[in-house]
């Protein structure tokens, strides 16, 4: 995600408004490229909640933890947002859109315990 550090996402008058949720952790964000490519719409990725006021679409995208990512959207207050708009999950972003998350292995993070996904 450090290449997502220098892009530059101008708002301009498309179509389409589609915003993908720029998580701590994200990954697959190069999926969104033919998108970005797209005359009538417009990409660009939200760092907090108050950015999905302009989509029209909202994406989460795949994460590398997706627990660490799914509790970042809740203390970032993204949920109030999310429950407003069409959402797309890809790979891990799907996964947050589930009823719950258990690791209880702790493979993907020391969070031992089931997180409550959907109703974002």
């Amino acid at each position: 995600s450090v290449s997502l550090d220098n892009l530059e996402c101008k708002m301009q008058n498309a179509e389409l408004n589609i915003a993908v949720i720029r998580l701590p952790k994200i990954s697959n964000f190069t999926d969104f490229d033919s998108l970005a490519g797209e005359v009538d719409v417009n990409l660009f990725y939200a760092t907090n909640a108050d950015d999905l006021n302009a989509a029209d679409l909202i994406i989460l995208p795949g994460s590398k933890n997706t627990s660490e990512d799914l509790i970042w959207l809740k203390e970032n207050n993204f949920f109030a947002q999310i429950l407003k708009k069409p959402v797309i999950g890809i790979c891990g972003g799907f996964q947050m859109l589930g009823v719950k998350i258990g690791d209880y292995n702790g493979v993907e993070s020391e969070i031992d315990k089931v997180l409550a996904g959907g109703k974002i």
